[in-house]
């Protein structure tokens, strides 16, 4: 065995690691946004179809109204409604899609953002003087 001297070291100045984060929230906007547009798919949807069932309505009144293709003016009034109830109701059952695809990201963004938890920061303590340098840790687990 051999015997290892140590100096005495004087008063030491002392460099402590900055305290640790307070714990980081994670983001809120997901989960509200996804509501808002699931609902909004759902009214979309619903207008969709209110438009739809008029334009099938429409439909059945051009029948009635023009047969051999020669309509009286109930028959053209009904088939100008239904080709524009029928847009209409295409036109909002695409964006009720949009809409709902938007609001399944954003319920899948809301659902994966909790993650692990970052690590804790080591305590790391630095003494030091005009002879000698010390550091210090403490592992956390």
């Amino acid at each position: 065995m051999v015997p290892i001297p140590l100096k005495r070291l004087g008063p030491a100045s002392t460099i402590d690691s900055p305290p640790s984060p307070s714990v980081v929230s994670e983001p809120t906007w997901p989960l509200p946004l996804a509501l808002v547009t699931g609902g909004l798919a759902l009214g979309s949807f619903a207008v969709a179809a209110g438009f739809g069932v008029d334009a099938f309505n429409q439909a059945n009144t051009v029948q009635q109204n023009c047969p051999n293709l020669l309509c009286n003016p109930t028959g053209e009034a009904a088939l100008a409604d239904g080709r524009q109830s029928a847009v209409i109701s295409n036109a909002t059952a695409i964006v009720g899609g949009a809409l709902s695809g938007l609001s399944v990201v954003f319920f899948v963004i809301a659902a994966t953002s909790g993650g692990e938890p970052d690590p804790a920061p080591i305590p790391v303590q630095v003494n030091f003087d005009a002879n000698a340098i010390q550091i210090s840790a403490r592992w956390l687990l």
